[in-house]
């Protein structure tokens, strides 16, 4: 076995089960000593049946009315885009329910007009977000969705992968979907032939360059056999970004509790299902801290990578 990434065959393979469903099939996994990249290594000859009607990405999105609506389209606003006292005062009181989610657009330095594309988009929930905050010029991909969708406020989702999508975008997004893709070099040279030339690519993933994964190890949640294909590290990421003409320009770590809530419930041997009702308030508040710390520290679980061209 050679890593996929670097080419090292200094590494050890091991089991991981599906437990997200709670299937419990067993997949072999390699973990390379070299650039520490996680790689799944006898994937699956059909994945659609681990990507079941429900899967979260899939759902279609909640449809909201009155002050509802108001509300939610005011707190993204406040957290998307230049926006007036009461607006930024929500999303700072009630915060976007995605960590780090007010980053992202200041730093990949983009406007409610730039282009924006989002690969592994799902039904395209941020999408509609990011329409009601201003933005104009929005589109999603999937591969898994049905058919096209379109959206009220000009979001459009297709389903197709990035190799037959033409640019330039502005930004290039992959919220928690890049650790899904078997092609990740490709993928990484598609966006470097889509990305406008002061452009940016932000990559939302889990990464092996933590303490969870050094803790857990088979059983750390953010491995989701089989659907994740690769978990990298900053190295492995780093060096992929660089055989695609790109540079890692920045790394934010947004780890959360889920790190650890469901982690522990893979080593007791019970399934995501029942995740809802594993943990009391303190138990959960206790891993939110530890969970920032470890974000401090550079150690957390996932993390947003920016990415430019060199």
């Amino acid at each position: 076995m050679h890593c996929q990434i670097c080419a090292s065959p200094r590494g050890s393979e091991f089991a991981a089960r599906e437990m997200m469903f709670g299937t419990r099939e067993s997949f072999r996994y390699f973990a390379c000593d070299d650039c520490r990249c996680i790689q799944l290594v006898d994937p699956p000859a059909d994945l659609s049946r681990h990507y079941p009607a429900d899967y979260y990405s899939l759902a279609a999105p909640i449809q909201r009315t009155g002050l509802r609506r108001r509300f939610r389209d005011r707190r993204n606003r406040g957290t998307f885009a230049p926006a007036g006292t009461t607006d930024r005062l929500l999303a700072r009181a009630f915060p976007y329910p995605v960590a780090g989610a007010r980053d992202w657009m200041p730093r990949a330095g983009v406007s409610r007009t730039s282009r924006v594309l989002d690969v592994g988009s799902g039904q395209g929930v941020l999408l509609l977000d990011l329409a009601t905050a201003g933005f104009t010029d929005l589109l999603g991909i999937d591969p898994y969705i049905a058919d096209t969708i379109v959206h009220p406020l000009g979001v459009r989702i297709e389903r197709r992968t990035i190799h037959d999508v033409d640019g330039p975008f502005d930004l290039v997004m992959f919220h928690h979907s890049f650790e899904h893709l078997a092609d990740p070099l490709e993928t990484l040279r598609s966006v470097a032939r889509i990305l406008a030339s002061n452009g940016c690519c932000l990559i939302r993933i889990p990464t092996a360059s933590s303490w969870a994964w050094e803790h857990y190890r088979e059983h750390w949640v953010q491995l989701d056999p089989p659907r994740h294909f690769f978990l990298h590290s900053r190295e492995s990421l780093a060096r992929l970004a660089e055989q695609a003409g790109l540079v890692v320009t920045d790394v934010v770590y947004d780890s959360t509790e889920f790190q650890f809530t469901g982690s522990e419930l893979y080593r007791r041997d019970r399934p995501l299902t029942e995740l809802a009702t594993a943990y009391s308030s303190a138990e959960l508040r206790a891993f939110r801290r530890r969970a920032d710390a470890l974000n401090a520290e550079h150690r957390g679980d996932q993390a947003a990578f920016y990415l430019r061209r060199r």
